[in-house]
């Protein structure tokens, strides 16, 4: 039985998408959250020395993350190193 309002098969009409039409995560694009933080890491470790105190402003100031997420990308990099 198909609904009056339903555009394609298996979507419900009423705006909501049919179970399968959801998606399972989120798309990672080469510039999210967490490819910015493995940048910040990777950084880091190469120029521990060179970068300016206090540690977390800085990172994140350079890359554009949360204060979290530059803590986040330090702790990275000290388990890579």
């Amino acid at each position: 039985m198909t609904q009056p309002n339903a555009k394609r098969p298996g979507h419900l009409g009423d705006g909501r998408a049919a179970k399968k039409d959801r998606s399972e995560g989120p798309i990672a694009s080469e510039n999210s959250r967490d490819s910015r933080i493995g940048q910040a890491a990777a950084w880091y470790a190469a120029h521990r020395l060179e970068l300016p105190r206090p540690l977390v402003p800085n990172l994140a100031r350079r890359f554009d993350l949360t204060s979290a997420e530059a803590a986040k990308a330090l702790a990275r990099a000290g388990r890579a190193a």
